[in-house]
C-alpha cells in the first residue's frame, strides 16, 4: 500500500509536500510524518487509510462503548495499543484501533 499515493489522491497532501516529508521523515511512515508536520488531521489521515483498507472510521466521541466487553480485555494491551473493543458482533468483536498497521495489537486482542 503506497500511503503516499492515497493522500495525494484523497487531496490530502499535494505530491511537492510527499517529496518533502519523504526527504525529512527518517523511515517514518509517512502519513504520521504529515501529522507531525501540522500537514493533515490525526483524524484526516485514520480516515483516509480506513476507508483505502476497507474499514470503518469511528469517533469514539459519538461511539457507545460497551464496559461489560471493555472488562473482558486486558488494560495493558488496550493502553499500549491505542485499542478499545466497541461492540461484539456475531463475526466477533469490532475493535477500535488507532493504527490499523499495528498488527501485534489484534493479534494480543485475538489471544482474549
Amino acid at each position: 500500500m503506497d500511503i503516499a499515493r492515497i493522500l495525494v489522491r484523497r487531496q490530502l497532501l499535494t505530491a511537492e509536500q510527499v517529496r518533502q516529508l519523504q526527504a525529512q521523515a527518517n523511515g517514518k511512515r509517512l502519513d504520521l510524518a504529515a501529522v507531525e508536520a501540522g500537514l493533515i488531521s490525526p483524524e484526516q489521515a485514520l480516515a483516509a487509510l480506513a476507508q483505502e483498507l476497507g474499514m470503518r472510521f469511528v469517533d469514539l466521541a459519538r461511539e457507545p462503548i460497551d464496559e461489560k466487553l471493555l472488562r473482558q480485555f486486558p488494560t495493558t494491551t488496550i493502553f499500549r495499543h491505542n485499542v478499545l473493543p466497541l461492540r461484539q458482533t456475531e463475526q466477533g468483536v469490532e475493535v477500535a484501533i488507532s493504527d490499523p498497521f499495528d498488527l501485534e495489537a489484534l493479534d494480543e486482542l485475538r489471544a482474549h
